[in-house]
């Protein structure tokens, strides 16, 4: 199942406010995420500024960083602005048109 990146940002919320501040594997784990899931929603969770990584020093390692809450609120969700896709026939009756008026002009 395919989960929107709103949904995984909710699990992923969810599973901070349970277990506190995690690693990202153990985040993944607590939140019952795949790994692409939680990119996507550490991605869009940091960048609404409702996750954040804890501070560390120089030379921490990729894998010792942890994630926590920042205490922000999840915004509202935008409106899709998408336009639903054209038919695919949407030309037929156009093409239909030159194909006979080509027939007419041979005749």
């Amino acid at each position: 199942m395919k989960r929107n990146t709103r949904e995984c940002v909710h699990l992923l919320i969810a599973g901070l406010q349970r277990e506190g501040p995690l690693r990202r594997d153990a985040l993944a784990d607590t939140s019952g995420l795949t790994a692409e899931e939680t990119t996507r929603a550490l991605k869009a969770a940091r960048q609404m500024s409702v996750v954040d990584h804890v501070p560390y020093g120089p030379g921490t390692l990729p894998n010792a960083v942890f994630y926590q809450l920042t205490g922000r609120e999840l915004p509202p969700s935008r409106k899709s602005s998408r336009v639903p896709p054209a038919p695919d026939d949407r030309f037929q009756p156009l093409l239909d048109a030159w194909w006979h008026s080509d027939d007419l002009d041979r005749a």
